[in-house]
């Protein structure tokens, strides 16, 4: 299904949730234009870094049009060496996050990986909620016990996994 990338509108309903409207000229007119893996249509970007995006999606293919978010890997093509490692420990952080999110309420249960156009991505559940940035821009300053509540949290979960995880992203958008 193709979608007019000069339209505004809302398109995005779950039960009683509406997604933001987006303005579909502000999305890369790749994603505008077609379903990554035949399934996942982008609704926005969550965030960006060095190596890659973050989109909330939804997967097409679901009953309920569920919504994911779809983390996206832009490995160096230049290298065939680099790209080939990249490929192998995508596959392995697949299986990792897998497990992990099978296992813990507190991780986004993995629901897909593949790669396409030379680009890698995992699908994964997305999980409503506010970053620890938008609770303090809410709240100011936290006192001391707020803040010990959270770093406790924080490391009874990570003294879970320290055993299981290689490499494990944290930054206080993704605490909450």
């Amino acid at each position: 299904m193709l979608i007019n990338p000069n339209l505004t509108r809302c398109l995005y309903k779950k039960v009683s949730k509406i997604y933001d409207c987006v303005p579909f000229d502000s999305l890369a007119p790749l994603f505008i234009q077609m379903l990554l893996n035949n399934r996942y249509r982008i609704i926005r970007t969550l965030g960006s870094g060095g190596f890659g995006k973050t989109f909330l999606a939804e997967d097409t293919q679901m009953p309920s049009i569920r919504p994911c978010v779809i983390k996206q890997l832009r490995p160096i093509k230049d290298n065939t060496q680099v790209y080939q490692l990249v490929q192998q420990r995508f596959a392995r952080e697949a299986a990792i996050l897998e497990e992990l999110g099978d296992g813990s309420p507190q991780i986004p249960r993995l629901y897909a990986y593949f790669s396409e156009h030379g680009q890698f991505y995992l699908v994964q559940e997305y999980i409503e909620g506010k970053t620890l940035t938008q609770i303090l821009q809410e709240v100011g300053l936290m006192d001391e016990n707020s803040v010990k509540g959270i770093l406790i949290g924080i490391c009874q979960f990570l003294n879970m996994y320290t055993l299981k995880v290689l490499f494990i992203e944290t930054s206080n958008q993704k605490i909450f």
